[in-house]
């Protein structure tokens, strides 16, 4: 089996001979371990420490291989001209099943849960009757475009932080208490 071990960079700013092209899914680009198989079946190992985008170039000690990300199912959700209240719903719908997000031209996309159908009815009760809905397959990394944001879903002691990448803070006030805790005075 070959491994593919080196990131090499982007397939536009490289100069080089065609390559093997290596498809993996929204899963498997994830992992800095997968095995697989090319384009032309033989057996490849590739282990790299990053998620690995559509046209990015791997390489083993003798052969260059291009990446290719097969597309996801998606829900593009159009609220037309949504009042604070259905962008609020739709929001909580989609944050409290922890979805994937992504706002493309005033647009939300989700990726596909389970199915287009369960998606469908799990958002249905937070949308407006003017909203529209289209399903599209999209590259899984127009997902990544936000920050990281970490939190648990246990009880606050003293406060509780959250991780937003190099922005991570927390919501404790300067008396200690929950900044979220309604003043008695």
């Amino acid at each position: 089996m070959i491994v593919a071990d080196t990131y090499l960079g982007r397939v536009s700013a490289l100069e080089c001979d065609p390559a093997v092209t290596v498809r993996l899914d929204a899963d498997e680009r994830r992992r800095s371990r997968v095995r697989t198989t090319t384009e032309r079946g033989t057996e490849i190992g590739v282990i790299v420490g990053r998620r690995l985008r559509t046209g990015d170039v791997i390489a083993s000690d003798d052969r260059r291989f291009v990446v290719e990300i097969e597309p996801v199912d998606a829900l593009a959700i159009d609220l037309g001209d949504p009042d604070p209240l259905s962008t609020l719903e739709l929001g909580h719908a989609i944050g409290n099943r922890h979805w994937e997000v992504a706002i493309e031209d005033g647009v939300a996309v989700v990726p596909v849960a389970d199915s287009v159908e369960r998606t469908r009815e799990r958002i249905a009760d937070a949308l407006p009757t003017s909203a529209t809905i289209e399903e599209r397959d999209v590259s899984p990394a127009v997902f990544e475009d936000g920050p990281d944001h970490g939190h648990s879903h246990e009880p606050p002691r003293d406060g509780h932080t959250h991780d937003h990448g190099d922005d991570a803070h927390d919501h404790t006030r300067v008396d200690g208490r929950q900044a979220h805790q309604e003043d008695s005075s």
